[in-house]
């Protein structure tokens, strides 16, 4: 809530947030001058980050396996090309 009162644990309102951000200890109950609702908007925002989180990372593990089977069928294609102009030897 913006009071740098301390009494979460951490070095003012900006400490107690890079914790929760940064998957730490903390927990938006241990904010005491923070109203339920504000709590819960807290937690919900969070999820919602981590859900976030995962579906970029597994869209990147995706993308990297599509290129990786890109990547071995055009170097199968060359292989197969040079053979058959006989660049490289059989």
């Amino acid at each position: 809530p913006g009071y740098n009162c301390g009494a979460c644990g951490y070095p003012g309102c900006n400490g107690m947030a890079e914790a929760l951000v940064n998957k730490k200890e903390a927990t938006p109950d241990k904010c005491k001058p923070s109203k339920k609702e504000n709590k819960e908007k807290i937690i919900n925002y969070l999820k919602e980050k981590k859900d976030l989180q995962e579906y970029l990372v597994n869209g990147i593990k995706s993308s990297l396996l599509v290129y990786s089977i890109i990547l071995l069928l055009c170097l199968y294609s060359l292989t197969k090309t040079a053979r058959k102009n006989s660049i490289v030897p059989i």
